[in-house]
Parts: C-alpha cells; structure tokens; sequence
C-alpha cells in the first residue's frame, strides 16, 4: 500500500514538473527598451530623459529564451504607437518614433512578433511625452533670500536640444528684465542691498529653445527678503 502511494506521488510530482517546464517554456521573454534620441537635461539630472514632442525616440527589442539573445532576422515585427500600426518588417528590431505637437502625454508603444515559432506574441510599454520644464537652483530654493547678494541659477529640463547654447533665458526680477542666451544666460546675481528686510520681491523666467519657438518653459515665484 505505502509503495503504491509513493509510486502514485512520484507520477504526480512528475507531473508537476513537466507542467511547470511548458509554463516556463510556454513564450520567449520579449524586452522593449527605448531612448529619446535628442532631449536636455542637466549633468546632475540622475533619472531617464523624457522626450518632448519634438525628441525622435529610438527603440529596440529584445527576445530572449532560455538565457539566450534569439536572432529575429526572418520574424515579423510589427510596431504601435497607441494601437495604431506604425511600421513592421522581417527582422525589424529597430525603430525610430516621431510625434506631433498634438501627440498624447501618455503613449503606449507595443509590438507583435508575427509567427514567431508559429504564434504570436505581443509585448507593450508606457512611453511618455513629458513638456520642458525649469528649476531654480536645483529646485531647493526658499523662499526667502537672506544674503546681500544671491545667485540664481536655471535649470532646464526636457527641451529637444543637444547643448544649453540653444536656448534663451528671459528673466524678470522685480521691475528689471534681462534676456541671455547659453551657459551664461542661466545665471543671474541678484544685489539684494537694495532692498528693505521683509519686502517681496516678484522673480520670472521664461526659457524657449531658439530652434524650436514652440518649446517653452516658465518660472515664477515671490521672495521675502529678509
């Protein structure tokens, strides 16, 4: 009796086994990976660069199976943007994306291999569309300025540029304006020796990309002086 038992757990445990194998075998791992080809952000900027409307993105796929990279050159490739079918070709593991200045905030980019080992397989990923933006002094500014003098310096993120040179940098502190271009257009001192403990001081900056007019990003805040 114990023998039959052992013998009918083995089968199951068998079994088992097998099933997890086909679970595991049961479709290759497909990674899509993707880089905005042409997107500022500053040297100290840590996390993934967004593009704007105006970034091309470039993407690409990976298969993998059982550990290994699989060679995709006679698979058909399909690629989406949004469930509409944008380009596929046999062996097309590259690809390169283009928005319009109506493009979503949130796109979802997908593929399907066609007939890959007789099925289909689909795979899709978030890739979103993010506006220029500015920071202040890393955006750890106060809100008060408690010195003579402060410096002010811009940050821009996301603009379809390659260099800051590109860009220019209209600033309004209280009732004086400056407009600069580059590295140097980043950066304003403030004489604040002027000015009576406890009063406001209004601070604006419009940033545009000179290549591109529509791509603009705003600051503005009020500062106690102090």
């Amino acid at each position: 009796m114990q023998r039959k038992i052992a013998l009918t757990l083995l089968v199951f445990l068998g079994l088992l086994g097998a099933s997890f194998a086909l679970a595991q075998e049961s479709g290759p791992q497909i990674i899509i990976s993707w880089k905005a080809s042409n997107s500022y952000a500053p040297s100290f900027f840590q996390g993934k660069l967004l593009p704007t409307r105006s970034s091309p993105v470039n993407a690409r796929v990976l298969v993998l199976e059982n550990g290994q990279i699989r060679n995709l050159a006679q698979t058909e490739i399909r690629w989406y943007l949004n469930g509409k079918l944008i380009k596929s070709g046999q062996g097309l593991t590259e690809t390169q994306i283009s928005f319009d200045q109506l493009a979503n905030r949130y796109n979802e980019l997908s593929l399907t291999l066609r007939q890959y080992k007789g099925s289909d397989f689909s795979k899709s990923v978030a890739l979103p569309i993010h506006p220029p933006k500015v920071l202040l002094n890393d955006g750890n500014l106060l809100n008060s300025l408690n010195k003579d003098s402060a410096l002010l310096i811009a940050h821009p993120f996301f603009f379809s540029i390659e260099q800051a040179g590109s860009l220019f940098f209209n600033w309004k502190i209280g009732k004086e304006s400056y407009t600069a271009s580059g590295i140097s257009g980043s950066q304003v001192g403030i004489d604040l020796s002027r000015l009576e403990p406890g009063e406001v001081l209004d601070i604006a900056l419009e940033v545009e990309n000179a290549l591109n007019s529509l791509e603009k990003a705003s600051y503005e805040k009020q500062f106690i002086v102090q």
